[in-house]
């Protein structure tokens, strides 16, 4: 719950919000899709690159990277810094659509 908070920008260190989580937990809120909060707040981030771009095309290739990580039987998605997980899932997306090229620099059309 403390790395999702902090993933969304709450201060959890604010007693208000410490008290908001301590109710979530005690109706049993801690049956949450941890997993899937996470992967949501990965795509999200890679939603907000791609809104640079003039179509969704690394948008979507994001997509099913993100699906065959988070279907992924070891579960990588899971460990690690969720925003480098991101940066890591564009720049693969990126490089697929070939607008990432070795040596060539970035393109941007």
């Amino acid at each position: 719950m403390r790395e999702f908070a902090e993933m969304v920008g709450l201060d959890v260190e604010n007693e208000e919000v410490q008290q908001e989580f301590s109710v979530l937990l005690d109706t049993g809120a801690s049956e949450l899709d941890i997993e899937g909060l996470r992967t949501t707040m990965i795509f999200i981030r890679c939603e907000d690159f791609c809104k640079r771009f003039n179509d969704d095309t690394v948008l979507e290739r994001c997509r099913k990277i993100l699906k065959d990580l988070f279907e992924h039987p070891a579960a990588p998605l899971s460990r690690g810094d969720a925003v480098l997980w991101s940066a890591a899932i564009v720049y693969a997306a990126c490089q697929d659509e070939n607008l990432i090229r070795t040596g060539k620099g970035a393109f941007f059309p």
